[in-house]
This record gives C-alpha cells, structure tokens and sequence, in this order.
C-alpha cells in the first residue's frame, strides 16, 4: 500500500513532479499578455474619460453660448393685419395666445391659427391665467368666463359687482366682490356653485388688496389693508379649503400683521408658495397647514414695478444715477440675490415669463434673461407697439396698431 505524505503526494518511489519555474517561457507569456490586458483597459479608461470630458465641455460650450447670446435683429415669420388691435387685449398661455375683448375670446397657436372663438358680452374685460386655464371677468360687471387649451369650461355670474379675480389651474376661481361698505370675498366651482363666502369691512380684518390661488386651487392668500390709530396698516390672510381648514372659521389658517408697509399685490408661485409684493419689498410665504416666512427682502430705493415667475421675483427700483436712473434686481424664492443690474430704458410695462423679462414701450423692446443677460433692445415694427409675448426658442408674439406678427431673434 502507498503511503500518503501530508502534501496530498504518494510516496510511490518514482519520478517527482518538479513545479514550473516562474521564469519558464510559458509563464512568461501568460505575464506579458496580462500586463498588456491591463495597459489596453487602462487605455479605454482614458478615452472613455477623455470622450465624457469632451462631451461635457461641448455640452458647457453650448449651454453657455445660449445663455450668453445677444440678438441684434429681428426676422418677421408671420404677420398679418388687423385692424381690431386696439379694442382686444393678448396674453401668453403656455404655448398658446389668448385674445379677448368686450365681445369674445378666442385661442391661438404658435403660428396665429384660431384654434377656438368663443362670444360674450363685457365692458371691462380682464384676463388673469394658471397653467392652461383663463378666466376672464367683468370688472365692475358680475360675469366671469372660464377657460382652458380646448374652449370654454364654465362660467359664473355674481351679485355684487367685481373688483379682482383669481383663477387655479383647474378652472376654480376666487372673486372679491363690493358692495358699498361691505366686501366680500367668494370662491366659485366651474359652474358657478359657491364654494366659500365671507364679508370683510376695512375694521375686521380689513379692506382686501389683492387675492390669488394656489396652482392646485386648495389655498388662497389675501392682502389686507386696515385702518388703526390713523395708520394704514397690512394684514396676510391664507385659506385651506382642503381638510385642513373645513374645520376652521372661514377657512382660515394663518393671518400675519405689519405695521410698517402696504401689501397692493399677493401671488402664488406654485401649489404652496406665495409672495407677498409691499412698497419697500417682498415677503414670500411657504406652507398649506401654518404657512410661514421663509423669506423677507426689504429695499431702500423706490420700488417702480415688480413681477414673478414660479422661481424667480424681479423688482425694477429707482436708481441713483442719471446715466442708468432705473434698477433690475432678480431675486429666487429663498431672497437671495440672483443679479443687480442698472440701465437706462426708458419702459412703460414690464412682462416675466420663465424664461425673460420683457421691458417694453410704445417702440421698443429689451429682453433680459433670468440671469442678467441683455438680450436685446431696439425698435420692434413700424408703428406703436402694445404688447409683445414670448413663445420660446426665440420667438416673439408683437401686437402693433393694426398689425400682429410672429418674430424671430437673430
């Protein structure tokens, strides 16, 4: 019998295996490739580094020359005359022009087809907008139109005449509504049902600035001006008509008081954001349940003009210097500091979308972008100007005397 030794080799008297030498021409060759595997994977590595880096730097270059290009023309894509310009009034609806006026309504696409005509009787036409949804009201009167992408969605008739409206994404929209002494405050379903109602006098809680909706329609904010000790002083007001305030008086959630400023104008960025816009700044407001400040900016100039995106809040201030007497300051929702820029045109309105800020008068237009970029400034057309929309990827809705068009940057 073989004896087994403890390596696991039999001891059988014959030849031992001799182990293979590591400097044997096989093992050699087994190493040059491995080591050449690697240099090849190491090599991949590299371009594929090299390849992403490109990409990147390229897809900067790009991203950077959009956000830093200028126009100094225009191309006329589109124009047509129309010599109602004057008695209708235009607005930008997501991807779509909204036209309206004491008779009718009517939505257009990008290229100025009708896309619906609806009739009505108003005198004082006012439109206000949420994602596709428009409603247009009688100011003084006490009917209201509502609207989105595919026509008319319903309508409401009110009793009392109509100051302000609001409208959510959805359709819903809030009303304040005087009657003498008394105002009242009403929130409507698509079908004229009331869905809240509550009186408001200038003692308790105070005579209602502004009103705006959330996106989603669950909230509602009020800018209230109220006499005490001779002084004006500024009430926030936010509503929940979802669960959390069916409980509550009014549906009331939350009330802040200052003592300092007036609040002329409230409105939501989104679904539970709002900014409060006062005499010497803003105050923006995040929350449903127990909304809160969660951010206040407060300026020394003179406050001219101010308007807002769902991300970004622009003020136009006087300046102190001849050369440029006006200043643009873009701030985020949090009350940081985006830009400050000083210039010089002379404007008469001031539009922001989600992309730009439109400055226009009677003959000319300046764009800038959200991030301080003067895209351009020159004439626009051949006669007055009234309004100008933006339609995305360098394209512009004008509203001339007499003249639509459909622009294009270059």
């Amino acid at each position: 019998m073989d004896e087994i030794k403890l390596d696991g080799r039999k001891e059988d008297g014959g030849e031992k295996e001799q182990p293979v030498s590591m400097e044997s021409p096989k093992v050699q060759k087994i190493e040059e490739y491995k080591e050449k595997e690697k240099k090849i994977k190491r090599l991949r590595i590299l371009i594929g580094v090299a390849a992403a880096a490109g990409i990147l730097i390229a897809g900067l270059a790009i991203s950077a020359g959009v956000k830093y290009r200028t126009y100094h023309t225009y191309k006329v894509l589109e124009s047509s005359q129309q010599e109602d310009t004057l008695t209708y009034s235009f607005i930008g609806v997501g991807e779509h022009i909204f036209r309206f006026g004491i008779d009718s309504a009517q939505l257009r696409d990008r290229e100025d087809q009708v896309l619906w005509n609806d009739a009505y009787s108003m005198n004082n036409p006012q439109a206000v907008s949420c994602g596709d949804a428009v409603a247009v009201y009688d100011k003084d009167g006490t009917s209201i139109m509502i609207y989105d992408d595919g026509g008319r969605i319903g309508s409401v008739s009110t009793k009392l005449p109509i100051v302000k409206a609001s409208v959510a994404a959805q359709g819903v929209v809030a009303a304040i509504l005087e009657n003498g002494e008394d105002t009242w405050i009403k929130y409507y379903s698509t079908d004229g049902e009331e869905i809240a109602s509550f009186r408001t006098r200038i003692d308790s809680p105070g005579y209602p600035m502004d009103i705006s909706l959330s996106t989603d329609g669950l909230m509602m904010g009020v800018a209230y001006a109220y006499a005490e000790a001779g002084q004006m002083k500024t009430q926030i007001a936010f509503y929940n008509f979802g669960s959390t305030g069916q409980n509550l008086v009014d549906n009331l959630v939350k009330a802040e008081n200052y003592s300092d400023a007036l609040c002329p104008e409230i409105k939501y960025a989104d679904k539970d954001t709002c900014i409060a816009f006062f005499d010497d700044g803003f105050h923006v407001y995040e929350g449903t349940k127990n909304p809160k400040e969660i951010a206040r900016v407060e300026e020394d100039q003179e406050i001219i003009s101010c308007a807002s995106n769902s991300s970004r809040i622009a003020l136009i201030l006087r300046g102190e210097d001849e050369e440029n007497p006006y200043i643009l300051r873009v701030y985020n929702l949090n009350g940081k500091e985006i830009f400050s820029e000083g210039f010089d045109f002379p404007y008469d309105t001031i539009q922001m979308d989600e992309r730009q800020i439109l400055l226009l008068n009677r003959r000319e237009l300046c764009i800038y972008s959200l991030d301080g970029v003067e895209k351009f400034r020159g004439v626009i057309g051949e006669s007055q100007i009234n309004n100008v929309i933006g339609l995305g990827r360098g394209e512009y809705f004008a509203v001339a005397e007499g003249e639509v068009m459909i622009l294009r940057m270059k």
